[in-house]
């Protein structure tokens, strides 16, 4: 399997392309364990190294990106992949039905796919590859604060601002 970076210095983000279908996004200023925990999850051998060219996908994920970020909402049009068990998965595909401008709780997510644990959602959004794409900055505290975030709680804020508008 191959995997590849690509910069998308313009949010401050890392993309990692694992075959051509985005894999994973990493903030700039987290510190690379994230990374490192996700890669673990591989089960064949994988193979790091530096773009050599753009290829189709990665053009799609930063014109969706550009848009996201200049608050034009699109589909979707690109392959990524989700390497999580089955319940982060589970977590995960229930998230993306919470839309543009909505929030949740972790507590709703929960009662959502039958968990009884707030915790336990609260940790997959931590193990989360795919922030923005897989929305886990929509979730917030049963007290409506803003709690956690791997790319923290001012790129949060950022990001449910941009959607608000």
């Amino acid at each position: 399997m191959l995997g590849q970076w690509f910069d998308y210095s313009e949010q401050e983000l890392d993309l990692f392309f694992l075959d051509e279908k985005l894999g994973y996004i990493r903030f700039k200023h987290e510190e690379d364990q994230c990374f490192w925990k996700f890669i673990t999850k591989l089960k064949s051998e994988i193979n790091i190294e530096r773009p050599q060219k753009l290829f189709k996908n990665v053009e799609k994920v930063f014109k969706w990106l550009d848009n996201t970020f200049l608050r034009i909402n699109t589909e979707i049009d690109f392959e990524y992949e989700v390497l999580a068990t089955d319940f982060e998965k589970a977590v995960y595909k229930e998230l993306q039905n919470v839309k543009i401008g909505e929030i949740i709780t972790y507590k709703s997510l929960a009662e959502k796919i039958n968990c009884n644990s707030a915790r336990a959602i609260g940790n997959c959004m931590n193990k989360n590859p795919l922030p923005i794409i897989i929305p886990c900055h929509r979730v917030i505290g049963s007290n409506g604060h803003l709690v956690g975030f791997r790319g923290g709680l001012d790129y949060k804020r950022k990001l449910l601002s941009l959607e608000k508008k």
